[in-house]
C-alpha cells in the first residue's frame, strides 16, 4: 500500500497545468506532454518546471519523457531540455526521451544532442532501455 500511495504522490507531484500526464511504471515514471499542439511556450516552460521541481526533490529518479505531441521546440526550450538533463544527472537519475517528431530530432541532430541524450523511437523501447517490458494498451 505505501508503495501504491507514494506512486500516485509522484505522479500529483507531476501534474503541470494538464500539460503532462505522468504514469508510474515499477519505479520509472513516464511522462507525456497531452496536447497535439503545444506550440505555446508558456505552456512548455509550465512543464518543465514541474519536472525540474520533481527532479530536485526525488534524487535518483528513472523517467521517460515522451515528446510525441510536441510540434515545436525553440531554442529556450532545447536548453531547459539541457538543463534538466543535468539536474538528473547529478540527482543519479536517469532520463531517456521518446517519440520526437522527424523535425526536432533533425535538430537534436545538427545540434549534436543525439549524443547527449538517451533518444528512442517510442515509447515501449525506452521503458524496454529501463528493464520493462509493457504493451502499448497498458499506457495512458
Amino acid at each position: 500500500m505505501v508503495g501504491e500511495e507514494q506512486e500516485q504522490e509522484a505522479d500529483m507531484d507531476l501534474v503541470a497545468d494538464d500539460i503532462i500526464e505522468p504514469q508510474t511504471i515499477d519505479n520509472v515514471i513516464y511522462a507525456r506532454f497531452l496536447s497535439g499542439r503545444i506550440r505555446d511556450d508558456k505552456r512548455i516552460f509550465l512543464a518543465f518546471e514541474s519536472l525540474d521541481n520533481y527532479v530536485n526533490q526525488h534524487a535518483g529518479v528513472k523517467m521517460v519523457l515522451d515528446l510525441t505531441n510536441i510540434e515545436y521546440l525553440s531554442s529556450a526550450g532545447l536548453g531547459f531540455l539541457v538543463g534538466l538533463l543535468k539536474k538528473f544527472r547529478l540527482g543519479d537519475g536517469m532520463l531517456r526521451l521518446c517519440g520526437l517528431r522527424e523535425t526536432i530530432l533533425e535538430i537534436f541532430e545538427i545540434m549534436r544532442l543525439t549524443q547527449v541524450f538517451d533518444i528512442y523511437p517510442t515509447r515501449e523501447e525506452a521503458l524496454q532501455a529501463f528493464g520493462i517490458e509493457v504493451a502499448s494498451d497498458e499506457l495512458v
